[in-house]
């Protein structure tokens, strides 16, 4: 089914006659696809609810499966459906909306104005109604309803009056219709334009038999459509029956291949995993001889260095001892250089003198 995205309802709420079976009223509406056009001859479902207040509180729901019209029309009785549900319907307790759902999809809602007040004055005139005052100046005063059935409410600002529906009175009119009365043909002969002359016996002789060789043209044409269809639809079944064999073919030859191609997944998996157990092996006796390896590399290292720290502790040893015998022997050596300078002083002190 198509998407429906858009919905023009000519709002005819028709309310049916009071002395019939409870209030009812017609609804009418074009459906139409995404693109526009409209659903020709299609079988929609639609969901009419009523709703009542600010909170949209359902209070009535009726389901219908219809078939639109070579228009894209639907014609809905609201209210057929469960007539004494919709009898309840108090409807000086509004606002009042209708919500619309069709092929499951929620179109929208649309406020109730005059069907409401027509359906209230119904149950005014049944007393079911509660009425606010006693004062008989204020109450709506309806039209005589004898002989109106199919009409619906309307009002010139002032008084109400029944008013008709006429397809000029239609919104969304296709505009390839044609309108224009004055161009329509009567049915009469006399009103065709561009009349035949009267024709002579010869040319109605004439005419009868080219008519009965188009007659005889049309039934060999008839004749060779059969042989034709016949022909068609043999080839069609000899080119199914190819095609099934053609099919069963392939789904065999699938089969065999998904069967093969199983076979070698399982020989393939079990090579590898006979390749993964060797190369598991192959590392684990490579971790071994790594950590055999480690193992004797650290000893050589840690003998290294205790070899150069013996050989850094000697060396240090010697240079000590060294430094030390360069210290007594510079101290010497000072001692000697210090009693020669006093020595040299005191001859000098004495020359002096």
């Amino acid at each position: 089914m198509k998407k429906l995205t858009n919905l023009i309802v000519a709002f005819f709420l028709t309310f049916s006659s009071f002395a019939q079976t409870p209030g009812t009223f017609n609804y009418q509406a074009v459906i139409r696809d995404a693109a526009g056009g409209m659903l020709v001859n299609e079988e929609v479902t639609l969901t009419i609810s009523i709703l009542e207040g600010e909170n949209s509180t359902l209070i009535y729901s009726e389901d219908w499966n219809v078939e639109t019209n070579s228009f894209g029309l639907v014609n809905l009785e609201i209210g057929s459906k469960d007539s004494e549900t919709f009898k309840s319907i108090r409807w000086m307790n509004g606002p009042y909306y209708l919500s619309l759902n069709v092929n499951g999809e929620f179109l929208g809602t649309s406020p109730l104005l005059s069907v409401p007040f027509a359906q209230l004055a119904q149950r005014v005139v049944e007393g079911g109604a509660d009425d606010a005052d006693a004062d008989p100046t204020n109450e709506i005063e309806l039209p005589a309803q004898d002989g109106n059935s199919g009409k619906y409410l309307t009002s010139d600002g002032t008084n109400p009056a029944w008013g008709t529906i006429s397809f000029n009175s239609l919104t969304d009119i296709p505009f390839y219709l044609d309108k224009d009365v004055t161009d329509d043909f009567s049915g009469y002969y006399g009103d065709l334009l561009n009349k035949p002359i009267t024709i002579s016996p010869a040319q109605a002789t004439a005419i009868k038999a080219h008519s009965d060789s188009l007659h005889i043209i049309d039934t060999k044409l008839t004749t060779d459509s059969t042989l034709l269809r016949g022909l068609i639809d043999q080839e069609i079944a000899d080119r199914t029956a190819d095609v099934n064999a053609e099919e069963t073919a392939r789904i065999g030859a699938d089969a065999n291949l998904t069967a093969k191609a199983k076979s070698d997944s399982t020989v393939f998996r079990n090579e590898i995993d006979t390749e993964k157990a060797t190369r598991l092996a192959a590392d684990l006796s490579i971790n071994a001889k790594m950590n055999a390896d480690s193992t004797l590399l650290r000893g050589m290292i840690h003998l290294e260095i205790t070899d150069r720290t013996a050989d850094v502790d000697a060396e240090e040893a010697a240079r000590i001892a060294a430094d030390a015998i360069l210290a007594a022997k510079a101290k010497s050596d000072s001692t000697v250089f210090r009693n020669d300078i006093d020595a040299e002083e005191a001859s000098r002190i004495a020359a002096d003198l």
